[in-house]
């Protein structure tokens, strides 16, 4: 073998390489604990869907749904429920990895065949991981559509030889399947009108593709009109066509969805932490310039362009579009990879087999691997990645959802209609309907007016002029208020609220679980009365205070069940000799577990005199403020502020504790300085992980 041919040899090699470690990494984060929020509804409504069948009267999640459960993926969502049932949380994940592996084998396959190349195959897969990674990584219903879409491609679209009716008959009957697994169905009818335009125009620029006759367009012709027969199979019929255009109708509309139904704008560098990624934004970049080159090329033979390359050219326009229309169909770059690949199949197998061809091709996927670690998909989906075995093997995200209140709420058995975040739907109403029904998940099926309300809940006002953050809440007959966080600066690139402190001391609600990153509240009405007694018998079998006036009281939380406070999230495990440490460090980790719990005396206790002692502690200063101000003493919290040396006086979260203090000499009513209070934090995001360092994690729990 010649020094040449040896280092085409290596160069392949290495591209195989590359593609094994970063499929490894995708499967990886595939296969971590269940982390998907979309998958929890698809769950529960399995489970009704499996017993009850597609037609269900009403939403069994919801409290006030716009209609009943949309059929688009109820044979997705019941195959999901019934290998629950079977398998556990751990099966899931096995076919979160399988479907993951699947779909990407099969793409190699027409990679493979279109380019005549295991490395340029192998070099396509990476860019589709690289392009879609966030996609994969979310076990939901969508990753029947790659299947599917893949599986159309290879049986109509790529094959040489126009199909024949075997093939035909099977993309029908994929669709037919298609139609009861995810409403994106209709994009197989899509991608097969596309082929069918490219080859008609194909037939109409190139003699070649005339003397292949009209066996191939008569064939694609009556795959289009059986695959649009076949969607309505749905129990939808003839409406699943219009699921994406009702949406938003009486419905909610998508493009609230952001990680989802955002566009990828050509002239717009991405900077926010959903897709379309830097790297991601690149890559469609370079498929357009890769494109827009062979298009060039290929003017100068349009005479000599076959069927085939006219309907793959057709798909591969048609993907094109859909992924700058919207970030989730960013996988359908390998569709515009998989036509690349063959239209310049002659000139891709000379490259790889020069030395230097091979090694610029492994060291270009190398450079975007490396930029996929850092500024691509694999940052946002492995925020959660645990760091050990033990963690890994865990089922399920726990600390992602306020886990331990809602295995309270469970566990007090309360009911009524509950408000979740709307990341947290899905997880609440898996766990909890139909005794507490949530307003709001992934489903989307709810009245416009429910998102108006939700912004307005996150940042504690009312949704019209003139209403307030209480009135809303009882628009929206909520009995059960959930909330989360601490009080601190949050993602920057994401929607954030700092929730859990929203309805202290507001009138009508009391307090009746807390920890250190929750707070659940329960309506103080008539209505509510068992569910006041269901807390009481709670607590006092326990052994902990409790009185429908009060509500809980932290302090008597923590003097009379330290071990159930520790077991439940409230305070760390360390909590007993960090209270009675006199280590300045200590002193200042209590006062704030104190300060975000709520026990504002106790914090006041330590902070005061710490102050007085260390003025120049800026944290000390913002936490001593933001307890003043939480009291409604604004002066008091405004000498504070103004007291702080002239190098504090630039923190950012100080002048905003300083402008709200100000703000509350103006605002009339209690209830206007909680909502302006709301939104101050007193905590960056970097004292996070100091604050809640030693926190017990939630409990497992088996399937419903």
């Amino acid at each position: 073998m010649s020094a040449t041919a040896s280092g085409a040899a290596w160069a392949r090699w290495g591209i195989h390489g590359i593609a094994w470690l970063t499929g490894a990494a995708v499967l990886v984060a595939a296969g971590q604990p269940i982390f998907t929020d979309d998958l929890w509804w698809h769950l529960g409504l399995g489970q009704a869907f499996a017993s009850e069948g597609p037609h269900l009267a009403e939403d069994p999640l919801l409290d006030s749904p716009a209609g009943p459960p949309h059929t688009a993926a109820w044979l997705a969502d019941a195959g999901f429920a019934r290998l629950l049932e079977l398998t556990g949380f751990q099966g899931l994940r096995a076919l979160h990895v399988a479907l993951v592996l699947a779909a990407s084998g099969m793409l190699w396959g027409l990679l493979r065949r279109a380019a005549g190349s295991a490395a340029a195959a192998s070099g396509g897969v990476v860019i589709f991981w690289l392009l879609s990674t966030y996609r994969l990584v979310q076990l939901r219903p969508h990753l029947f559509t790659l299947l599917a879409a893949f599986a159309v491609v290879a049986l109509l679209i790529v094959p040489r030889k126009a199909p024949g009716p075997g093939r035909v008959l099977a993309a029908v009957a994929i669709v037919g399947l298609w139609a009861q697994l995810h409403a994106a169905f209709l994009l197989g009818p899509l991608l097969v009108a596309a082929a069918l335009g490219g080859v008609l125009c194909a037939h109409w620029l190139s003699e070649r593709a005339r003397s292949e006759g009209w066996t191939r367009a008569v064939a694609l012709a009556v795959a289009l009109v059986g695959m649009l027969a076949a969607g309505l199979a749905n129990p939808s019929g003839a409406d699943a066509y219009l699921a994406y255009f009702a949406a938003g109708g009486e419905t909610t509309d998508l493009g609230v969805v952001l990680d989802e139904w955002s566009p990828v704008s050509l002239f717009a560098f991405p900077t926010t932490g959903v897709p379309p990624t830097p790297l991601a934004w690149t890559l469609v970049w370079a498929l357009l310039i890769a494109t827009l080159a062979v298009v060039v090329r290929l003017l100068r033979r349009l005479d000599r362009i076959s069927g085939q390359e006219g309907a793959l050219a057709s798909s591969a326009a048609l993907s094109g579009a859909l992924l700058l229309f919207a970030s989730r169909f960013l996988w359908l770059g390998s569709l515009i990879v998989l036509w690349l690949v063959r239209a310049e199949r002659p000139a891709l197998r000379a490259l790889l087999r020069r030395s230097a061809g091979g090694l610029a091709i492994a060291g270009t996927l190398l450079l975007l691997v490396a930029a996929f670690f850092q500024r691509g998909d694999w940052p946002l989906v492995t925020r959660g990645l645990p760091q050990t075995w033990s963690g890994y093997a865990t089922p399920y995200a726990l600390q992602k959802y306020a886990t331990h209140a809602l295995w309270w709420l469970a566990d007090t058995e309360l009911e009524g209609h509950l408000y979740t975040d709307y990341f947290q739907g899905g997880f609440a109403g898996y766990w909890l309907a139909p005794q507490l029904k949530t307003l709001i998940n992934g489903s989307l099926n709810m009245p416009k007016e429910t998102v108006t309300a939700l912004a307005a809940i996150d940042a504690r006002q009312g949704a019209e002029p003139g209403d307030s953050f209480p009135a809303l809440l009882d628009r929206l007959q909520i009995d059960v208020f959930l909330g989360i966080r601490l009080p601190e600066t949050g993602n920057p690139h994401r929607p954030w609220a700092y929730t859990a402190g929203h309805l202290e001391g507001t009138p009508g609600w009391r307090l009746v679980f807390r920890n250190l990153q929750s707070a659940v509240y329960l309506r103080n009405v008539p209505r509510n009365a068992e569910n006041f007694a269901r807390v009481a018998r709670y607590y006092a079998s326990r052994g902990i205070p409790f009185d429908r006036e009060r509500g809980l009281v932290v302090s008597q939380l923590l003097a009379n069940a330290p071990e159930w406070s520790v077991a439940h999230g409230v305070v760390p495990r360390a909590f007993q000799p960090l209270r009675g440490s006199n280590r300045l460090a200590d002193r200042q980790r209590t006062a704030a577990l104190y300060t975000t719990l709520g026990a504002y005396r106790e914090a006041l206790a330590i902070d005061e005199p710490l102050l007085r002692a260390h003025p120049d502690r800026l944290g000390i200063r913002r936490r001593l403020a933001w307890t003043l101000l939480r009291m409604e003493r604004p002066q008091d919290a405004l000498r504070v502020l103004d007291a702080a040396p002239p190098e504090q006086e630039r923190d950012r979260l100080l002048r905003g504790l300083t402008e709200t203090a100000r703000a509350f000499a103006i605002l009339e009513t209690s209830e206007a300085r909680r909502s302006a209070l709301a939104r101050t934090p007193f905590l960056v995001r970097a004292e996070v992980p100091w604050l809640t360092q030693g926190i017990v994690p939630p409990r497992v729990r088996p399937a419903r």
